[in-house]
């Protein structure tokens, strides 16, 4: 994928944007979107455009293109890591491809839980907590005769 194509496969809104210095309010904002492209990591985004973690959420707050670079430019990151994985599942870890197929189809693959509640359940413990709350009273005065 280009930095001008956008991950729905053209040039949509955001794909413009990615990239381009001019379309960014600050010359050190294409790094920083460079950088968060190929690390999916802000800090590391940050070191590579010389400026602050706290600098950089500040812009993001500030310039709506800015923060549309860096959202498209952390899916993109995203996209590439999920590829990988999706190659290593398939080619050597049962536990990976299971975690991929729980994650994405948490409805054939996930863990099912049923919950079951009947009033006893509730009742006993009321009574125990009662009856121990009782007895620690109890000892209690006895102690202070």
């Amino acid at each position: 994928m280009s930095k001008r194509e956008s991950r729905k496969g053209g040039t949509g809104e955001l794909g413009p944007l990615i990239g381009r210095r001019r379309d960014l309010p600050r010359p050190w904002m294409a790094r920083f979107i460079a950088a968060l492209r190929n690390t999916a990591n802000v800090r590391a985004a940050c070191q590579a455009a010389g400026i602050t973690r706290g600098g950089a959420y500040c812009a993001r707050r500030r310039w709506k293109t800015f923060e549309a670079a860096w959202d498209e430019a952390l899916e993109e990151a995203l996209d590439g890591l999920e590829a990988i994985a999706w190659k290593r599942a398939q080619e050597s870890s049962d536990k990976l491809l299971t975690f991929i197929l729980t994650s994405r189809r948490p409805e054939v693959y996930g863990q099912r839980v049923r919950h079951m509640h009947d009033g006893e359940v509730k009742l006993k413990l009321v009574e125990e907590v009662v009856v121990a709350g009782a007895e620690d009273q109890a000892e209690s005065e006895a102690e202070s005769v």
